[in-house]
């Protein structure tokens, strides 16, 4: 069984985790897949817990190279310190968590295999003449 929530906020994310870790206490016999999507800030320390809950932590390709305008407007909104912890793949990775990509917003053309290039190459597409790389993101 795969339960996903769609979390906005960082707030959430601790009480959401405790409720993952009270199921896999009550259910340890089941196979269930949480999956967290929209999770852009989560705190350090919850990292290495995703990987003990066996929860999978939901990316969406295209912060894998956002567009200068999406990026500038995300870096206006939460300030230096909290832009620079947006989307952090490779610390879920390093943390021993499960990642995978997906989408529920169609903002680019339906393109698997490019959404799957823009996520390894940290390259998207050419605007202007101009090829745009990611620097906000640890690569994997």
């Amino acid at each position: 069984m795969t339960l996903t929530c769609i979390l906005l906020v960082k707030v959430p994310f601790p009480i959401v985790l405790d409720a993952i870790e009270k199921m896999r206490a009550a259910h340890p016999e089941k196979d269930i897949r949480p999956g967290l999507a929209h999770n852009e800030l989560v705190h350090a320390d919850d990292y290495a817990r995703f990987a003990r809950l066996k929860t999978i932590r939901l990316f969406i390709f295209q912060w894998a190279a956002p567009t200068p305008e999406l990026a500038a407007f995300e870096k206006k909104m939460l300030g230096d310190e909290r832009f620079e912890q947006l989307e952090p793949i490779a610390k879920f990775v390093d943390a021993g968590a499960v990642v995978a990509f997906g989408s529920d917003w169609p903002i680019d053309d339906f393109d698997e295999w490019y959404d799957l290039k823009v996520a390894a190459t940290r390259r998207g597409r050419d605007i202007n003449g101009q090829k745009h790389r990611d620097s906000i993101m640890t690569e994997i």
